[in-house]
């Protein structure tokens, strides 16, 4: 199947569970509160006052829980010392995650906020705001629209302390998803 077939049946997909995503945040928020409150982010809604850029060079980091947040913190005071002028930002996934960033990286991050949910228009709209040069993924999580759409808005995308297996790898070659 060829990758813009492909791209099209995994949006049909979110498209036909999106409801059950929204369904499952309001289980959550139901059971903890800060869900809800990382509903707005999910959906690429960031504050502009907190995330809009001014200057170009942007870098967001994407760590998805604890485990990854900590492998940052060695990285970004690196890259701050790098790249003084440009604006870092972390996303994770999880809640555990989120206060990992805010404990350890707050001081050093411009913005800390929960990953968008991997549908084209919340990723989108987090690129319009942030406008990253820069979207670096840590471990080896694939989001295809957020790889896709940080190539059309001209960011680099880096994987990092990403690993696949030999076959794995040879799948996707063949798939021609990550050319």
């Amino acid at each position: 199947m060829k990758t813009k077939g492909i791209y099209f049946l995994y949006r049909v997909l979110q498209l036909l569970t999106f409801p059950a995503v929204l369904a499952y945040f309001l289980v959550r928020g139901l059971r903890q509160p800060a869900y809800f409150t990382s509903l707005p982010h999910r959906l690429g809604f960031l504050s502009r006052r907190t995330f809009r850029q001014t200057v170009p060079g942007a870098i967001w980091l994407h760590a998805v829980s604890v485990g990854e947040v900590l492998s940052l913190l060695e990285l970004v005071p690196r890259l701050r010392a790098q790249f003084p002028h440009a604006p870092l930002f972390v996303s994770t996934a999880t809640l555990a995650g989120r206060a990992a960033a805010r404990d350890k990286l707050s001081a050093l991050a411009n913005g800390i906020f929960y990953a968008p949910i991997d549908h084209v228009f919340a990723v989108r709209r987090v690129l319009r705001t942030l406008r990253p040069a820069m979207v670096l993924v840590l471990e080896t999580e694939i989001w295809p629209n957020l790889f896709r759409e940080a190539k059309r808005a001209g960011c680099a995308l880096a994987i990092l302390n990403g690993r696949i297996s030999d076959r794995t790898e040879r799948r996707y070659r063949r798939s021609a998803i990550f050319r």
